[in-house]
């Protein structure tokens, strides 16, 4: 049975804080590990919220408060200590009630504390009201004269400062009105004044909603800048009213506080977007057993869905595994409970399945959009694809990952072998193993004009020319953006307009074989039109016709420094959608991509079904959108929220052969890394481990003589730790291989990766001192940066770029000043660390300049970074947050943690491009691979399969609509032989003929989703730490 109370500790901590030291900050390593406690809020809405929020609701966004340490005055025992937590209000008229414990001479917080205004100030109210009135930003030579105004005998309090001042006022002599009046309007109009007055007004607001609500606490107190006055009066120095929002929150707390559990209640309620309190917060706040019992089996219900969602990956929970629920009170059914959130449009409910109702919006509704884009006119690109892919091709080579000569003279002259392929896109070895894969075999004696083309890049092709949605899945190297470069490329080349848009586009679309966690900053242009000094470049102000996308940034930072060029990562463009000035109507006014056709997206397996949701709603309502593709490996982690995008709809088109499985490797240097990633792949699918094919082995801890590294040409290499491995031999272990490990000499090129945080944070020490020279934290505990570090953003946020602030050593005004947005996993090398000098030494400030892998350089002010962005030390990086980047050289620390299974290792090896570590133990790399893992409940591809097939019934009967091309003209015919294209290749729009749901041979795609049922088990599991 749960506990309905809130936590006691130790004793029940009373006093308030003390002015007279400032407070520090401390150092937690909880603080920095901890996801769940510190982890922002998710900064971007989903389509529904932003909808929501141009209809007038209010968006309060926040962060927990810093864990601080403070001078603290107990009055229960009437003495002082230190005590340590995350305090919202810090100021000395607050009175902070909080269970805590005892650990030496410090006392430490559990939760967030309570609040409640001092009414009874005692000796030290002069002190205390005149501060009060500084950080009302009163003018101190009017605070001195109210003070010697007022009779000693006098007591004075925040129930009667207001009647004081207006009695102060009344004294006409020394201009004692004007006075009193520019101090009451600041007490109104200031934040510190209006938590007071909204503490004297709402005091449960000030009890209970820093403990329910502690982000978006201040931000609600502060929510009216323009607070409404008392109804009936005229006085501009009246108190504000409050009752438009707090007064409301005051009603709910005293009533039906258990509404704050549930956004959607929230929105209905009191018009906030995405404020929720958890299950936790409830139990602190000691509020539950106020609670009626069917909403607070409601609550606990609901905080269980959560969880199973977040930590299974999935969508949807069975309705037994929350009503075997053990700490359900007996009293109250869970199914009631159940009934109950349906009825508060909490949950949806369908059979025995309970989903949240926003992953269901999200499903249904990406599920929809593509039914829209099926149904929609269609835009069939006549295209001959094996010419223009043997065009393609430079002399003497298979089409390779980028398609430019210049590479073939970089590579082995090869062409791709002949290979007896079925024209049938959607065959069962598609989905074949890693150790099938074929490399790029020599074809000698034959011309270069007649070599075998890559069957799986011609069926890729075709499939994008002919259908509406297109899903090609395949490892690094494959040629998957080549493809889809050469196809638009060609599509839009009977717009001259247009062409050279798309041509530069594509090209650096397909150097995107390696898309790195940084992303891109978002302006009218991308960031690679802007010099050194953050000029832009002109725009060709050319209409966006194919939109080249990646969750990550690198598909649009290796744009290079070219202008007007459309790649984008998903969130820019949500972002952009966001900025649009909007009709009536909810339509965005001249948004950039309201003339997209073509919709690209890269990383698929990293997609969240959110950001697709909302990308594609966007595009299908107020663009003019004609096809989807997407690209990536169903083998690699899925997204570490709920959902699995990619093999869904991997899955779900199969069956009507719009998906493709691109197994040839283009690259040579690779074929280790790919051979025995597909190894890992086959290994975890049958949870059966045999030795992985490691072109060297390097054995630690033994008493031999000393350790030989391998040499240059090495590709994949196994550091075999100890058995009983620990700290320290892994310690030993990254020592030497950043002694002498080829490829580990230039931290430009090369990438530690780690399953752990704490892994990391090892990792990151060690490098630190081995590439900079210095350690990671200084003497304080606090981070330090210098000049030649590595660093990452953890958070997305907007800085000004001050490089004319650094050199002139001057404030520069408004209109020279530019905003830049950082975003989340964005790696940068410090260059310059300078401090400018100040009249007096507290104003000092400290300048950093960035410079990214694109050579974009930019300075910041040092604390503006960390508020807003949260730099940290990135020469090692988790799995999870390196995903989508590669490197030439990757090492990856095996953890054998719980969570670790095959899936982070193929992911981590498939980050190499020339050469992968993998360190560890052997027993820690066979149970990685045999470990299972979780299913990932979802619905898409259930809810794909039936929009196509409501769309096949809805056509069946419906004529054919002639092909259109990127304009209100048809494509133009680039081949008459394109008409020549096998029928099986690929199907024409508006498609879903007769042969939707009836297989050519149905013991081929039985296998076929066999096979790919290996996808749809794709789990996150929490880290270790």
């Amino acid at each position: 049975m749960f506990y309905l109370g809130a936590p006691t500790g130790d004793r029940t901590l009373v006093g308030y804080i003390l002015p007279r030291k400032a407070e520090t900050a401390v150092k937690d390593e909880d603080e920095s590990d901890s996801e769940e406690e510190d982890e922002d809020e998710p900064e971007f809405l989903d389509f529904k919220e932003m909808s929501s929020l141009s209809s007038g609701g209010l968006l309060v966004k926040g962060s927990y408060p810093r864990r601080r340490e403070v001078d603290f005055q107990d009055t229960n025992l009437k003495k002082k200590c230190r005590v340590v937590g995350r305090f919202t209000l810090l100021s000395p008229w607050w009175e902070v009630t909080s269970p805590v414990r005892q650990r030496n001479s410090k006392v430490f917080l559990l939760g967030f504390p309570f609040y409640s205004l001092r009414t009874e100030l005692g000796s030290d109210s002069r002190a205390i009201i005149s501060l009060f009135l500084k950080a009302c930003k009163v003018t101190p030579e009017h605070v001195t004269k109210f003070m010697d105004w007022l009779p000693d005998w006098m007591s004075l309090n925040f129930s009667n400062l207001r009647e004081l001042l207006k009695d102060f006022g009344t004294e006409d002599c020394n201009g004692y009105k004007a006075i009193a009046d520019s101090m009451l309007s600041s007490v109104n109009h200031s934040s510190a004044g209006r938590a007071v007055w909204a503490a004297s007004m709402h005091p449960y607001v000030m009890k209970y909603l820093p403990v329910l609500l502690p982000r978006q606490f201040e931000n609600l107190v502060a929510a009216d800048e323009k607070p409404q006055k008392h109804a009936g009066t005229e006085d501009k120095n009246e108190a504000p009213d409050y009752r438009s929002l707090l007064g409301k929150l005051e009603e709910v707390i005293k009533t039906d506080v258990w509404k704050l559990g549930f956004s959607s209640v929230t929105y209905k309620e009191l018009g906030l977007i995405r404020c929720e309190a958890t299950w936790d917060a409830f139990w602190h706040s000691g509020l539950l057993p106020q609670i009626p019992d069917l909403q607070r089996c409601a609550l606990m219900l609901y905080d269980k869905l959560k969880r199973l969602c977040r930590s299974r990956g999935s969508t949807f929970v069975y309705q037994k595994v929350l009503s075997d629920c053990p700490d359900v009170n007996q009293s109250v059914k869970a199914l009631e409970a159940l009934r109950f959130l349906t009825e508060q449009e909490v949950v949806v409910q369908e059979k025995q399945r309970v989903f949240l109702r926003q992953y269901y919006r999200y499903e249904t509704g990406i599920a929809k959009c593509v039914g829209r884009v099926v149904a929609g006119t269609p835009w069939r690109i006549d295209l001959d694809v094996r010419e223009a892919l043997r065009a393609a091709r430079p002399k003497g080579g298979e089409v390779g990952q980028d398609g430019r000569r210049a590479e073939a003279e970089t590579e082995s002259a090869a062409d791709g072998a002949p290979s007896d392929v079925t024209a049938d896109p959607a065959r069962p070895e598609d989905l074949s193993d890693g150790r099938e894969h074929r490399s790029r075999g020599a074809a000698e004696g034959q011309a270069a004009g007649e070599a075998e083309l890559d069957p799986d890049q011609v069926r890729a092709a075709a499939m994008i020319c002919a259908n509406p949605v297109t899903v090609i899945s395949g490892k690094g190297g494959c040629g998957k953006t080549t493809v889809v470069s050469l196809v638009f490329r060609a599509a839009l080349k009977g717009l001259p307009s247009e062409e050279e848009e798309v041509r530069k586009a594509c090209e650096d679309f397909e150097n995107d074989c390696g898309a790195s966690e940084e992303w891109n900053t978002f302006s009218e242009v991308p960031r690679q039109a802007q010099d050194k000094t953050g000029k832009e470049a002109v725009d060709s102000q050319e209409p966006i016709r194919v939109l080249l996308t990646a969750p990550t940034g690198r598909a649009a930072s290796l744009l290079k420094k070219r202008t007007g060029l459309s790649a984008y990562t998903l969130h820019q463009v949500v972002w952009s959608f966001m900025q649009a000035k909007k009709a009536e109507d909810g339509a965005p006014k001249e948004w950039k991509f309201a003339k997209v056709q073509a919709f690209v997206v890269d990383e698929g397996s990293l997609v969240s079904v959110q950001i697709l949701h909302s990308v594609l709603n966007m595009l299908v309502r107020y663009a003019q959108l004609k096809k989807l593709i997407l690209l990536g490996d169903v083998r690699q982690l899925p997204s570490i929220e709920p959902g699995n995008v990619l093999a869904d709809m991997f899955s779900s088109l199969s069956e009507v052969h719009w998906a493709v499985e691109m197994k040839t490797n283009h690259r040579a240097e690779s074929q280790l890394i790919v051979n025995n990633a597909g190894q890992i792949s086959d290994m975890g699918k049958k949870r059966s481990y045999y030795p992985l094919e490691f072109d060297a082995t390097v054995e630690l801890g033994g008493s031999g003589p000393s350790v030989t590294m391998p040499t240059l040409d090495k590709s994949f290499v196994f550091i075999c730790l100890p058995t009983e491995a620990n700290t320290c031999e892994l310690q030993d272990a990254i020592k030497l291989l950043l002694k002498s490990a080829p490829g580990l000499t230039d931290h430009n090129s090369s990438q530690f990766i780690a399953f752990r945080r704490k892994d990391c944070d090892l990792i990151n020490e060690l490098c630190c001192k081995h590439y900079s020279g210095h350690n990671t934290r200084n003497h304080k505990g606090k981070l330090k940066f210098q000049p030649g570090d590595k660093v990452c953003c953890t958070k997305n946020g907007n800085v000004l770029e001050r490089t004319r602030e650094r050199d002139l050593n001057q404030e520069v005004d408004e209109k020279h000043k530019e905003t830049v947005r950082l975003c989340n996993g964005e790696i940068f090398f410090i260059t310059r660390d300078s401090i400018r000098a100040q009249d007096e030494e507290k104003d000092k400030k400290r300048y950093l300049t960035l410079v990214d892998g694109d050579c974009r350089e930019l300075c910041v002010w040092f604390r503006e970074l960390q508020r807003e962005c949260r730099l940290k030390h990135a020469w090692a990086r988790t799995i999870h947050t390196f995903q989508g980047s590669e490197a030439e050289t990757i090492v990856y620390a095996l953890s054998d943690g719980r969570g670790e299974n095959w899936q982070h290792i193929y992911t981590a090896v498939t980050r190499g491009r020339r050469r992968v570590y993998v360190v560890g133990n052997k027993d820690a790399l066979k149970n990685a691979v045999e470990r299972s893992i979780p299913v990932r409940n979802t619905q898409l591809k259930e809810m794909v399969r039936k929009e196509l097939n409501k769309r096949n019934q809805a056509t069946s009967s419906t004529p054919h609509r002639a092909p259109s091309g990127p304009s209100s003209t048809p494509s133009t015919s680039l081949s008459a032989n394109s008409q020549r294209l096998p029928q099986d290749q690929c199907s024409t729009t508006p498609l879903l003929r007769q042969n939707l749901l009836v297989r050519d041979s149905g013991t081929a795609d039985v296998s076929l989703l066999d096979d790919i049922a290996f996808s749809q088990a794709y789990s996150w599991s929490p880290m270790d730490t």
